[in-house]
């Protein structure tokens, strides 16, 4: 007859401490979520939140992009950047406010040198902006570009394709008026919802103080 081995029980005090170790952890847990669903406010969501569809910014971004996806589309293209952050302590009175920048130098847009500037809102690719280095000659390549995009009497051009919008100074800049006044051309591409949440964040809570440190 084959005689089973039976296990060995634990005594009766290392069982308790197990079940006060694991108690202890549940109960940290559960610490940790209720303190950070406190410190959230409640359309915490919504201004973290993805849309589709996303729209094509500069004909090489997307818009809702993370912020760690373009820095390594640029780095595999060889382009370098520097980043900027401005960020709202995290607060219970307002959804999370974190605005970034990448400034990449030396970049080529229709064929044209300039500087990029990309923005996100809370992780979100939400604007690309190129100033190019010689507006009169990049003017024409980007109306040839974008046909439907119209020089208004202020001498800025503007084209909406909702959610897209695309805005320009690069007409004024290489006018003779431009040129008088020292205008810079610029060129953006805004994926509207974005702007229009970062414009609604700033009415309804920009007013309220940044908290004081602990």
């Amino acid at each position: 007859m084959i005689k089973l081995k039976q296990k060995k029980k634990r005594p009766p005090l290392i069982r308790l401490g197990i079940g006060i170790a694991v108690l202890g952890m549940v109960s940290t847990w559960w610490y940790v979520q209720r303190q950070t669903a406190a410190t959230e406010h409640p359309e915490t969501a919504l201004f973290r939140a993805l849309q589709e569809p996303r729209v094509d910014l500069a004909g090489a971004f997307r818009s809702y992009d993370a912020e760690a996806r373009v820095a390594a589309q640029l780095r595999a293209a060889g382009l370098q950047f520097r980043s900027a952050i401005l960020q709202r302590p995290p607060s219970s009175d307002y959804p999370p406010r974190t605005m970034v920048m990448l400034t990449v130098a030396d970049y080529q847009h229709l064929g044209h040198g300039g500087t990029m500037v990309l923005e996100f809102f809370n992780d979100r690719l939400m604007e690309a902006d190129f100033r190019p280095d010689d507006p009169s000659r990049y003017a024409a390549r980007l109306h040839r570009q974008y046909p439907g995009l119209k020089r208004g009497r202020t001498g800025h051009a503007e084209w909406k394709a909702p959610p897209l919008r695309l805005w320009s100074t690069v007409d004024l800049a290489r006018s003779k008026v431009g040129r008088t006044l020292g205008s810079e051309g610029v060129v953006l591409w805004q994926d509207l919802r974005l702007i229009q949440q970062r414009d609604d964040w700033d009415a309804r809570f920009g007013h309220i103080p940044v908290p004081a440190p602990d």
